[in-house]
């Protein structure tokens, strides 16, 4: 009876005893997300950025609507630009990164494409009008392809201003045209990473930031 009972004792013990419960292991820390990941999707910074131009039918003569009654063209460190409302900047659907190498790289071609100055001489009375330039300033002023004809800009009225010359003594000569002449060869360059896209957003963007953003300076 007494071997009965120290058993029955013990039985009731276990019963009783809190059960061990082994710890939960501890979660594995998430993996760190490679630069890639961590870039993807990000917006590039606004001053490396700019709008495509509107692609416009190709055309050797003026095209498009009248200028707005009034334009500013604001003056920034590098130069002056033009209003962005009057002047938005247009490029010719004739000239496409494929086909560089057989039109604006090849000497010659901006020739064939620019308007006659019996032509363009009414526009620029009316770019200078609608910009609020004295008419006096026309052998100082230039009727400009903001989207320069040598990387593949447009005759249209959007694509045109009149730029005040930023070179004394030069006539309507300035600084944009080498910025212009510029940036086409390096573009034309053999082996050259430049897409055409790029550079007739960045100069119709702001001309006087086209070549850092380009990487020229």
């Amino acid at each position: 009876m007494r071997a009965l009972l120290v058993a029955l004792s013990l039985t009731l013990l276990a019963a009783c005893a809190p059960l061990y419960v082994s710890p939960a292991p501890a979660p594995s820390p998430a993996p760190a997300p490679s630069p890639a990941a961590t870039n993807a999707g990000m917006t590039p910074p606004a001053d490396l950025a700019a709008p495509p131009v509107q692609i416009l039918p190709a055309s050797s003569h003026v095209s498009g609507l009248p200028y707005s009654a009034h334009c500013v063209a604001p003056v920034v460190a590098g130069g002056t630009l033009p209003d962005h409302t009057c002047t938005p900047g247009a490029a010719s659907s004739a000239v496409t990164q494929a086909n560089i190498h057989t039109t604006i790289c090849v000497s010659g071609y901006t020739a064939k494409i620019r308007p006659s100055a019996s032509e363009t001489g009414a526009v620029k009375k009316a770019a200078m009008k609608a910009y609020g330039e004295a008419s006096s300033a026309s052998t100082d002023t230039e009727l400009d392809h903001l989207v320069p004809l040598e990387l593949g800009g447009s005759n249209d009225v959007s694509n045109l201003w009149p730029e005040p010359s930023d070179e004394p003594g030069q006539g309507f000569r300035n600084t944009k045209d080498t910025v212009e002449n510029d940036l086409r060869s390096a573009l034309c360059h053999a082996g050259s990473t430049l897409r055409l896209t790029d550079l007739q957003s960045w100069i119709a963007a702001d001309w006087t930031t086209a070549e850092h953003k380009a990487g020229l300076n």
